[in-house]
């Protein structure tokens, strides 16, 4: 799971954020991520799991982009 966050997540962000702290702000950002996909569709904690993906993105979009965007 750990070399899939990593190739399929954390590398490509990183790429694409580029710069000196690219990979921790992509690493910052595959956490969330990850701990959305563990607690959603793993554990099926609810709210999350019954959530329309809408609903998601509304709570957790501003703490994504803040990771992104430095």
């Amino acid at each position: 799971v750990r070399d899939g966050i990593v190739r399929e997540i954390i590398d490509k962000v990183a790429e694409r954020l580029g710069g000196p702290d690219g990979a921790g702000r992509a690493s910052a950002f595959a956490i969330q991520a990850a701990g959305v996909i563990f607690t959603r569709y793993l554990l099926k904690v609810e709210p999350i799991a019954s959530m329309s993906a809408d609903d998601i993105v509304r709570h957790l979009a501003p703490s994504l982009q803040l990771v992104l965007d430095r």
